[in-house]
């Protein structure tokens, strides 16, 4: 597992950071932080924000 963890580590510090794949991200979205409004899910709480690759909602 520590080993599939640096290589992850590897390539996202590798990976070049593009308006396409890096940017502000909630970074904490889970079904306790959003809510619904015309049945569209909207996030709420931002405390953990902050920036980074966008992959990152996928892989937490």
């Amino acid at each position: 597992m520590e080993e599939s963890a640096h290589k992850i580590a590897n390539v996202i510090q590798n990976h070049k950071r593009l308006p396409s794949n890096w940017g502000i991200i909630h970074s904490d979205l889970h079904e306790s932080n959003y809510v619904f409004y015309d049945d569209t899910p909207q996030p709420i709480d931002f405390s953990n924000c902050g920036y980074g690759f966008y992959l990152f909602y996928f892989i937490v």
